[in-house]
């Protein structure tokens, strides 16, 4: 009998760093194939600039995946700068740290493809960053989806009734 194929689930992630404070915070979810929630995560990761939000988010959230056995990754950002870090063949010998440390759980036994999408796209994430970006609020996991999340995965599923010209 020949096993099945892992299933394939979506990991969406964003940073967010509040403008005065510098205070920064991630947020993200993992979806199954038709979009519904899995679990998601918010947590306050201390002063950082956007691009070390964006690699924090894509860290935990690599974390929550890993510690759930998902095999099988569509990893989602919107941020180009962080993909192409990330996707760089020399990721293991990048100067930054947060970078390494993302390469070191790329590489255990299971498939990823990182591919970036637009920040309309990603409104449920981005909400889940910006839920602690500039408060002392402790990292949460998230089982049962949040009620305010429910309409944002709906637009990130089927898009915004409008797109940015």
């Amino acid at each position: 009998m020949e096993a099945s194929a892992p299933r394939l689930v979506y990991s969406n992630t964003d940073g967010a760093v509040h403008k005065i404070s510098s205070n920064g915070s991630v947020g993200g979810l993992i979806r199954n194939m038709n979009g519904d929630w899995i679990i998601g995560f918010n947590k306050p990761v201390g002063i950082s600039t956007p691009l070390q939000a964006e690699l924090w988010g894509i860290l935990e959230g690599l974390h929550l995946a890993l510690s759930h056995n998902f095999e099988r990754l569509q990893w989602q950002t919107d941020s180009a700068e962080a993909l192409n870090l990330v996707s760089s063949p020399m990721t293991n010998c990048s100067p930054i740290a947060l970078v390494r440390s993302i390469a070191n759980l790329i590489s255990k036994q299971w498939k990823i493809e990182f591919i970036l999408i637009r920040r309309e796209a990603n409104v449920a994430a981005d909400f889940l960053a910006k839920t602690t970006a500039d408060t002392n609020e402790r990292a949460q996991t998230y089982i049962v989806t949040p009620q305010e999340i429910i309409p944002l995965l709906q637009r990130d599923l089927y898009g915004p009734a409008f797109l940015r010209i």
